[in-house]
């Protein structure tokens, strides 16, 4: 199995980097082989002048002592078919690490994801991969229907009469999830979730089949928002309980203070410019879960300067964490969430692991 470990040392060098798009994501690989055929005790047994004496090689004519090549590792495993059936079956299955899919939002696309593998590679192999790994992943499929909200953050409804009639109709979010192990992330790309687009969060919970929503075990939003998603009164209804709830397998809600895709808060005038100087994009490879026990540096995406932002949280912001995590589960207790869903659940404060910017 092949693990990965982010440096983030020479992503950052300074407070604001010369160049962020030279920024350097060091991934460090480890592979671990299958153990080598020991060799037979009876080879210690060998004389000096047999060890030396090479090996005739059949078939040759002339000079029957030149050794045969060394046999290298294999470039390729031809006999997998020949293999039982239970062992091909655990082998797929240890093909199918976790991943971890971001949600985006734009008023061209509706909610999109730029997942690499939206559709698993097991899915095309063969027959007997595909059926393993629909084992696992269930197709999540999200219609965009909703309003794309207004610049300044009022009611969208407000403008009605300059929006078109009838909306271009979007294909809808179409993506495999494996419930139990791969994270959603809702990013909603480099928006400020703090200003109109929080809403757009907000209906993406409340639409997302109900499927995906009872199995879903890892959920990661903004620091920022994740208010939104644990408070009871999400709406104008105050008897509307916590989005959460709609998702009872849930064991992980992450909030991530450190993504360099994601931009610092923007406001007022800013927010227009915001939109242009959107971070290069860069697949998420992971999450870091981040020891809160003491300060760390975040890092966002700046766009006024464009250059990816190194931040040290204040004494005061670092220190307000603990009380944060046990309020929002306070919250989610007010809301009728049950007793053992919250000491099963897991609040952790998060960075987003980035790899090498997407080209086009």
């Amino acid at each position: 199995m092949i693990t990965m470990a982010h440096t983030y040392s020479s992503l950052v060098t300074s407070r604001e980097p010369e160049d962020s798009t030279q920024a350097d994501d060091s991934v460090a690989v480890n592979v671990r082989y299958f153990p080598s055929t020991e060799l037979d005790t009876s080879m210690a047994l060998m004389s000096l002048d047999d060890q030396t004496q090479p090996t005739p090689v059949a078939g040759l004519e002339g000079d029957n002592n030149i050794s045969p090549p060394t046999q290298g590792p294999l470039a390729q495993f031809t006999i997998f078919d020949d293999l039982p059936s239970e062992l091909r079956l655990q082998i797929w299955r240890e093909a199918m690490s976790p991943r971890v899919l971001e949600i985006m939002w734009n008023r061209d696309k509706g909610y999109f994801s730029d997942c690499r593998d939206q559709i698993p590679a097991l899915m095309h192999v063969c027959v007997e991969s595909r059926a393993c790994a629909l084992e696992k992943y269930i197709p999540m499929i999200v219609e965009n229907e909703c309003e794309e909200p207004s610049v300044d953050g009022s009611d969208s409804s407000d403008d009605a009469p300059n929006r078109p009639k009838e909306p271009p109709t979007l294909p809808p979010l179409s993506v495999y999830i494996d419930p139990t192990k791969d994270t959603l992330y809702l990013s909603m790309g480099t928006w400020d979730l703090s200003g109109p687009y929080t809403g757009m969060l907000i209906d993406f919970l409340r639409i997302v089949d109900s499927t995906v929503a009872s199995k879903l075990e890892h959920l990661e939003t903004g620091f920022d928002h994740t208010i939104f998603v644990v408070a009871p009164k999400v709406s104008d209804d105050l008897n509307s309980p916590p989005l959460l709830t709609r998702f009872p397998k849930m064991k992980t809600l992450g909030m991530a203070v450190s993504d360099i895709c994601i931009a610092t808060p923007m406001y007022g005038a800013d927010l227009y410019r915001h939109t242009q100087t959107l971070a290069p994009r860069r697949p998420a490879l992971g999450v870091k879960n981040l020891d809160h026990s003491r300060p760390f540096d975040t890092y966002r995406w700046c766009p006024l300067t464009r250059r990816i932002r190194t931040t040290s949280l204040s004494l005061s912001s670092w220190s307000s964490i603990p009380t944060k995590l046990a309020r929002w589960k306070v919250l989610l207790m007010q809301g009728g969430a049950d007793g053992t869903f919250l000491d099963d659940l897991d609040i952790q404060v998060t960075e987003i692991v980035r790899g090498d910017m997407i080209n086009g």
